[in-house]
């Protein structure tokens, strides 16, 4: 199990010994002045030629949401922050302007494909 501290300044692996249950910490440090490698772009829903953009919880998953033809998202872009999965790269994003209210602000995976960037 992984544990994040809200600032991300570090983080702290946990295991547990299968022998006696006591659980075993191990520190893993990650420095704050570590450089990120990733950065939000804003980019819009283009190219659907019928249906919606899906958003999904995980790459390939079941959708909550669907974006339209010029909706608005910031995307997670860089290092670590996109998965290929069937063939389809998959972007990490988070809904400005979409066709709804009860969308906006929400947070999921979308085919890249159907993504116009800055």
């Amino acid at each position: 199990m992984k544990i994040h501290n809200i600032l991300g300044s570090c983080s702290i692996t946990a295991s547990v010994l299968l022998a006696t249950s006591i659980p075993f910490i191990t520190p893993s440090i990650e420095p704050a002045t570590a450089q990120r490698t990733w950065s939000w772009r804003t980019c819009r829903v283009s190219g659907l030629q019928q249906g919606r953009l899906a958003v999904r919880p995980e790459p390939g998953g079941e959708p909550f949401a669907g974006l339209d033809n010029g909706n608005i998202v910031e995307a997670m872009i860089g290092t670590g922050k996109f998965i290929h999965h069937n063939n389809i790269l998959w972007y990490y994003v988070r809904v400005v302007q979409g066709p709804n209210s009860q969308v906006n602000g929400r947070e999921g995976w979308v085919n890249a494909d159907y993504l116009t960037c800055e």
